[in-house]
């Protein structure tokens, strides 16, 4: 049976699963960069021109820089928040170097977060925990 978690506990939560949710959307954007320009070198788009390659490829390297980092933040963040021990928080990081995986592992997470909310007693949407149920929550 999972501790019981206090307001600040469920607040601290809530605002690392938002931020674990906008990592999922960006790594999710980030794969799809990644298909479209696999897609331009097999030959499925034959209309677009050189620049548009260039600034596909200069927004897909600086996504390769800052996605990662955005995830692995993410996962620290959530797993204190879930009061992980530091061997699982730093498994988790290390997998959010592994392109697809990370967002097997980030889905993972959100899960493990969503059924500690819903334990609380807190409706989860697809945008995280409610905020009037966690400001209604009573200890």
């Amino acid at each position: 049976m999972a501790i019981p978690l206090s307001r600040c506990q469920l607040i601290t939560l809530a605002a690392a699963q938002r931020e674990l949710l906008r990592a999922v959307l960006a790594g999710t954007l980030y794969h799809v960069g990644i298909l479209v320009f696999i897609g331009v070198f097999v030959g499925l788009f034959k209309e677009i021109s050189s620049q548009t390659i260039v600034a596909l490829a200069f927004g897909l390297a600086v996504l390769a820089v800052c996605v990662p980092i955005l995830q692995i933040l993410s996962v620290a963040r959530i797993s204190r928040a879930m009061q992980e021990n530091l061997s699982t928080a730093i498994v988790f990081g290390l997998l959010m170097l592994l392109p697809f995986l990370s967002l097997i592992v980030l889905l993972t997470l959100n899960g493990m977060a969503t059924k500690q909310f819903q334990q609380a007693g807190i409706r989860v949407g697809l945008f995280g925990a409610n905020r009037s149920d966690i400001r209604n929550y009573a200890e």
